[in-house]
């Protein structure tokens, strides 16, 4: 899994956070040239014989097109799946995906690690203790309690794959924002994300 990039832009009323994989991996082809050319000796072996093969060969080569295309679909949606997720607050809401979450239903932001099911950082929007604020800020410097980052120790900080997730009110399922994050990068989205987050809150 490539490591994820973040950036940041500010603009007069929004904050705009960019992921974007530092490193594209190289996408597979060899199947779907294999198959356009399977494809394309059907239809030219076709023209050049003769009545009843040149039937069979086209019949042939349309079955080939069938999964040609689907082939193609898949590695349209895996390269889509690789591109940049862009995360803007503004005013009315933060937007992620294409979906527009107004301030007043959301609850806050959680970092995941690779594997597991309970987050290692949760921030809450609203309602935020001193402790808690003393955390987060230990957060957005990059120091990490070794408890929180579990027994693996260094080896789990190298490792790509946490994903941050936006928790929201009135029972809603959490929002996966961003997959892929490394724990540094996660912890720099979820501080930043947070605090404009929390700039513009409103009650539920």
């Amino acid at each position: 899994m490539p490591e994820v990039e973040i950036s940041r832009e500010d603009t007069r009323q929004a904050a705009v956070f960019e992921a974007s994989p530092s490193s594209v991996p190289p996408q597979r082809f060899a199947h779907l040239l294999y198959a356009a050319i399977l494809l394309a000796g059907f239809v030219v072996v076709a023209e050049l014989t003769l009545e009843p093969a040149a039937s069979m060969l086209r019949w042939l080569g349309m079955l080939c097109a069938i999964p040609l295309l689907l082939m193609w679909v898949i590695t349209l949606l895996r390269a889509a799946r690789r591109s940049a997720v862009r995360l803007v607050v503004a005013p009315e809401g933060l937007t992620a995906h294409g979906q527009l979450i107004p301030h007043n239903t959301i609850r806050g932001v959680a970092l995941y690690p690779p594997q597991g099911k309970r987050p290692l950082f949760v921030a809450r929007i609203q309602t935020m203790t001193a402790q808690q604020h003393e955390r987060e800020l230990a957060l957005a410097g990059g120091e990490v309690d070794a408890e929180e980052d579990g027994k693996a120790g260094k080896a789990r900080r190298r490792r790509a794959g946490y994903r941050l997730l936006l928790l929201r009110r009135n029972h809603l399922p959490a929002l996966v924002l961003v997959r892929g994050l490394t724990l540094s990068g996660g912890e720099t989205l979820m501080a930043g994300l947070a605090a404009e987050l929390r700039r513009h809150s409103r009650p539920g």
